[in-house]
């Protein structure tokens, strides 16, 4: 039974109905006995700042952040941590006695889920698709590793913004356009396509970013850091074409582990998270 002094965790997006963070930190605090609840809240972009007020009003030890907040809790923070300077956004934050502490864990999320898988991107040119705060944390993950990061995005302003800032950390790196034939372009040679894009995901499972199935080769490596539903049309493509793939359900178990870490000090039982996201993936799916 919750009381006063239960630890209240959760995620607030617009939309959050989706997200299966809830069960999956649910299945984590029911692991580590501890005193504590994980919900969603639903939060209009106008309410952001008031949401933030009242987390730290009411004492909550964390949230977690999805689209379209990421970018726009970076200014509310009290403190940033290293890798939230680094991504230049926010999906995680810890209340530590009244100061709020930006964190982003998708970056160091997104390379455990590649260790995990046995896959490596080390010295490789990749092409990343996207530019919002996802693609940032990723971008920013990858970029001292790899040999050149080509970002692949609609938006010119944010593409050209993304690609000089981690040009001006020794990243070597180009951007470019998203249609099908500006993307074909960038994946000759390449040995990693990322989607860090929404494309795809779910209700709307029949998006895909434009890829050219001829450019879909056996030798290259295709990620969707989207995990529901899972796969992804994109990774289905992929498949089909002998591509490697790995999809969004490995980031979102460690991202949320790092989450979970930094607000209670314990290790996060990994095995448990992931077993809950795929039930509520499997519940989910059988439901439509």
């Amino acid at each position: 039974m919750p009381s006063a002094s239960t630890m209240v965790l959760g995620v607030i997006g617009c939309p959050v109905a989706h997200s299966l963070s809830p069960a999956m930190h649910g299945a984590a605090i029911g692991a580590l006995e501890l005193d504590a609840v994980y919900l969603a809240f639903h939060v209009e972009p106008a309410n952001l700042r008031e949401a933030v007020s009242g987390m730290r009003a009411l004492g909550m030890r964390g949230l977690n952040a999805t689209i379209p907040h990421k970018d726009a809790l970076l200014p509310l923070m009290d403190e940033l941590d290293d890798s939230a300077v680094s991504a230049g956004c926010v999906n995680t934050i810890t209340n530590r006695c009244g100061t709020l502490v930006g964190s982003s864990t998708d970056g160091p999320g997104f390379l455990r889920s590649l260790g995990e898988a046995g896959v490596a991107v080390d010295g490789a040119r990749v092409v990343l698709a996207g530019s919002g705060g996802s693609a940032r944390s990723v971008a920013s993950a990858l970029g001292p590793r790899v040999a050149s990061l080509h970002i692949a995005a609609r938006n010119e302003a944010a593409r050209r913004g993304l690609a000089a800032g981690l040009a001006a950390r020794g990243v070597a790196v180009t951007c470019g356009g998203l249609s099908e034939g500006e993307l074909s372009s960038a994946l000759d040679g390449a040995a990693a396509l990322v989607n860090t894009t929404p494309l795809g995901m779910w209700p709307h499972t029949d998006g895909c970013i434009p890829v050219d199935c001829r450019s879909l080769r056996a030798d290259l490596l295709v990620v969707d850091i989207v995990y529901n539903p899972s796969p992804t049309r994109l990774l289905r493509r992929a498949s089909l074409a002998g591509c490697r793939t790995v999809d969004g359900v490995g980031m979102l178990v460690h991202q949320g582990a790092i989450a979970l870490e930094l607000w209670t000090g314990l290790p996060a039982p990994v095995a448990v998270m992931r077993a809950a996201l795929k039930e509520g993936l499997r519940a989910r799916s059988a439901g439509e």
